[in-house]
């Protein structure tokens, strides 16, 4: 019994170590390819009574170099003064007859950047939520990247969390892990999972073929997997930056994971069949992998505890506890060191128990798409708050 744990043990250490392997070998970067035809970029940010924040990111887009007539504020359903406090930056909100992040997304496809009049207009839209605040080089990297490449069709970028408490600092960590291991592996495999729909990048090719769907809780998700099927080229760019404002309390972290990205990415699975259904071999079938090895990444803690302890292998859990809290601190100090965030090495403590509420949770929120057969619905966005410079 002992041999099989331990293989069960070195076969997910190796599948670790072959994620960690890909991120290591970056290549040299191409010569950028001159283009005739110049990039054209828009800026487009769908928001629901977002007062508190939207006067940020709505100037941090201006100082990157976007001028106000390309930048696009699509209110839906506000009832603060989001379109007040947009119009004091310079830029004119637009009123959309939506409710929804999704439904609002296809009605800005539809209406602003897809109609007569904008159609040739932009090469690229860039989609932000406005709650983000963009880094100064964020649109200079993007046309870069498509001089690099006229082939891409989108573009992921990066998110970063602003500083705010211990919850932010947690965040901060598993941004930095996922981004600098996992989201460059699944580059190097084109699997891209999820393009953030705070930092993503769609020519206006791509959008003409996108359907944003209303029925699972991550759109962003569901469009990049629609995007991958569709065989279109996804790419990574970790110099294009955002900084996000991530729950700052516990109810509200709790209420993101739970109610909107677990079950979103439950209801993903149950659409796409990404777990289940094939093509199993082939590249076509690397976003479906990418998806069992989430899944797989999740779940493993709770398999390799549930073993040691039904079959009593006592010996087995403080080295396996030792284990896990030096993979917890070599990311915590990956994100300290390259991020300049030395304020997560204090709240390493608590990490641990993160990381056990965020397992929970994923865990709990499964019985409700796959046994209850929930459907997409409402939720309460996070609180906003006045996040520190970045």
């Amino acid at each position: 019994m002992f041999s099989k744990v331990l293989l069960f043990v070195m076969i997910y250490a190796s599948l670790k170590f072959f994620i960690w392997l890909l991120r290591s070998f970056e290549g040299s970067p191409k010569k950028i390819k001159k283009m005739a035809k110049p990039i054209h970029l828009a800026v487009a940010i769908p928001a629901h009574n977002e007062g508190t924040s939207i006067a940020r990111t709505v100037r941090s887009i201006l100082k990157a170099g976007v001028p106000a007539e390309d930048i696009y504020v699509i209110c839906n359903g506000c009832t603060d003064n989001t379109a007040e406090e947009v119009r004091k930056c310079g830029v004119e909100p637009i009123m959309a007859p939506t409710h929804g992040k999704e439904e609002t997304l296809a009605w800005a496809d539809e209406e602003i950047f897809l109609n007569q009049k904008n159609r040739n207009k932009y090469s690229a839209i860039c989609f932000f939520d406005a709650d983000t605040e963009i880094d100064k080089k964020y649109f200079k990297v993007i046309r870069d990247c498509f001089r690099n490449d006229p082939t891409i069709d989108i573009i992921c970028g990066r998110p970063k969390s602003l500083p705010h408490n211990w919850l932010t600092a947690h965040r901060a960590v598993q941004y930095w892990a996922f981004h600098a291991v996992h989201k460059a592996a699944q580059a190097k495999m084109s699997a891209i999972l999820v393009v953030p729909g705070c930092a993503g990048i769609y020519t206006v090719n791509a959008l003409r073929k996108i359907v944003w769907s209303p029925d699972t809780r991550i759109g962003d998700m569901d469009a990049t997997i629609q995007a991958a099927k569709l065989g279109m080229k996804i790419v990574f760019e970790p110099k294009a930056i955002v900084y996000t404002q991530d729950p700052s309390n516990l109810r509200d972290y709790t209420n993101q994971l739970y109610r909107r990205w677990n079950r979103g990415l439950w209801m993903n699975m149950r659409k796409h069949g990404l777990l289940w259904k094939g093509p199993w071999i082939g590249r076509a079938s690397l976003v479906n992998w990418d998806c069992r090895m989430i899944f797989f990444d999740q779940f493993a803690p709770l398999l390799y505890l549930a073993i040691i302890l039904i079959f009593r292998l006592k010996f087995l859990l403080f080295p396996s506890f030792g284990v896990y809290l030096g993979f917890m601190a070599y990311e915590t100090l990956g994100c300290a060191i390259k991020e300049n965030r030395w304020d997560v090495v204090k709240y390493f403590p608590i990490f641990l128990l993160m990381r056990v509420l965020d397992m929970l949770l994923f865990l709990a929120a499964m019985p409700n798409i796959f046994v209850k057969k929930e459907k997409s619905g409402v939720w309460e966005s996070p609180t906003r708050y006045h996040a520190k410079e970045s």
